[in-house]
């Protein structure tokens, strides 16, 4: 017995869907996002860029991602 089967119509649109990265706005596949533990999604360039950043900025840039923090 088969727990799930997915037909080739399901597979295909969802290969097609996009997002954009909370970070640059770029739409790029879903599966090319990735989710930050903040709940971000962040293509894979700006997820490097911001891998890559002190932790002091990192910590700024996260709360500008969130809004309008006090």
């Amino acid at each position: 017995m088969k727990a799930f089967e997915v037909s080739s119509d399901y597979i295909g649109i969802v290969a097609h869907q996009t997002m954009s990265c909370d970070f640059c706005g770029a739409e790029v596949p879903c599966h090319q996002i990735h989710r930050t533990d903040d709940f971000h999604h962040m293509c894979s360039s700006c997820l490097r860029h911001l891998e890559s950043l002190s932790d002091p900025i990192k910590s700024s840039v996260t709360k500008f991602l969130i809004g309008n923090v006090l």
